[in-house]
């Protein structure tokens, strides 16, 4: 999570806080946005990135991120079940479902 700067694309803050908090640099090319969600008085761009990278390529820069794992599509909507997963995951799910059914066209 985080915000965008004065200045700053979507794209632009995405990059620049998963590099914070995790350490991992991606370029604006490997990523696609899935789509927004929008509140009342918010609106949050969920981009879905792919990149190869290893456990050990982690650091948890600035304490926000403590832990992480991978897992499935299937994995993350049981978490997001049992209310392990921000509130945003289930858009982030049916998202990622619609894009999977797309790319397999």
């Amino acid at each position: 999570g985080g915000s965008v700067k004065a200045e700053e694309s979507s794209i632009e803050a995405v990059i620049r806080e998963i590099k914070e908090e995790i350490g991992v640099e991606f370029k604006p090319t490997e990523g696609r946005l899935l789509g927004t969600v929008k509140g009342n008085n918010f609106f949050r761009d969920v981009w879905n990135f792919r990149k190869d990278i290893l456990k050990k390529d982690i650091n948890y820069n600035d304490g926000e991120v403590i832990d992480s794992k991978w897992v499935s599509l299937e994995e993350y909507a049981n978490l997001y079940n049992i209310g392990e997963v921000v509130p945003s995951g289930e858009f982030v799910i049916k998202m990622l479902k619609i894009k999977e059914l797309e790319e397999e066209r």
